[in-house]
């Protein structure tokens, strides 16, 4: 056996300590860098040589968004579009998951592999399609298209993920429960969903944050200002002699706030429900 030598132990503990803080203040670096514009005027935002705090803070930035409709519309749209493609990614994501896990059928496997194929395939590559697909179904400038579009881009994923977990379940406990009478859809609903739930909130943030940050789906299938989301409301602060850095910081910040929330309070479902899925 090695024996303990504490002066080495020291030494990895002092350059995990130095990488670790390193590797923060990398990551720290722009989002600290957003927050201080967002409190900035726009002449200071300008201003040579720049400064690493707000001189003046000011909260003109934040009342400017507030006042205006159109960026509450925005914010509004985003929630709308992103909790629709939450409840509709749960929902067929759980059904597939629970089938493809529990039931037998032929070619089960090349199915589930299947499933991986669209996430190989980068998201523009499919505007055309999804363009001609929308306007042929006469669903343009839709929320409905939107929301279709970014939950088909989604569902592969969750179905891959909500599978291997729904497998880590014994199945011993459906069949109790089948023994006592549940019907098949009763034993989902009532045992497998319930202890499922670590990766179902995983697929629920997972499914969320691609649908609150979308801008190119956005861009394409919705051609009303009063109908966009903030990502593609953010990318039109950006004028052809002009760029409102101060309101498009002030944005972003907005943007981040439910993102951390959610990780605040469901990071311990989000870390298992990954993990176990994943493993299997």
């Amino acid at each position: 056996m090695a024996k303990f030598n504490p002066k080495i132990d020291l030494t990895k503990n002092i350059l995990l300590g130095i990488s670790i803080s390193i590797v923060t203040f990398i990551i720290m670096l722009p989002i600290y860098w957003m927050a201080i514009t967002a409190f900035k005027t726009p002449e200071e935002a300008y201003r040579l040589p720049i400064t690493y705090f707000p001189v003046n803070p000011t909260l003109e930035n934040v009342i400017k968004i507030f006042s205006e409709e159109k960026y509450l519309r925005f914010f509004l749209n985003s929630w709308l579009v992103s909790l629709s493609v939450v409840i509709i990614t749960i929902s067929l994501a759980s059904f597939a998951g629970y089938g493809f896990s529990r039931l037998s059928f032929h070619r089960s496997q090349v199915a589930l592999l299947s499933m991986l194929i669209p996430q190989m395939i980068a998201p523009i590559v499919l505007i055309i399609p999804l363009f001609i697909l929308m306007k042929g179904l006469r669903l343009y400038n839709t929320y409905l298209s939107l929301i279709l579009a970014i939950s088909a881009y989604v569902l592969p994923f969750s179905i891959w993920m909500l599978t291997g977990f729904f497998q880590t379940i014994p199945t011993s406990i459906e069949e109790a429960a089948l023994i006592d009478g549940c019907s098949r859809i009763q034993c989902f609903l009532k045992i497998v969903v319930p202890l499922s739930k670590p990766g179902i909130v995983a697929i629920a943030i997972y499914s969320f944050i691609i649908a609150w940050n979308d801008y190119l789906f956005c861009l394409t299938l919705i051609g009303s200002e009063k109908m966009r989301t903030m990502p593609v409301a953010v990318a039109a602060l950006k004028g052809q002699y002009e760029v409102h850095w101060t309101l498009i910081m002030t944005l972003l910040i907005l943007i981040t706030i439910p993102v951390i929330i959610l990780f605040i309070f469901l990071q311990r479902y989000l870390v298992q429900g990954l993990t176990r899925g994943a493993v299997k």
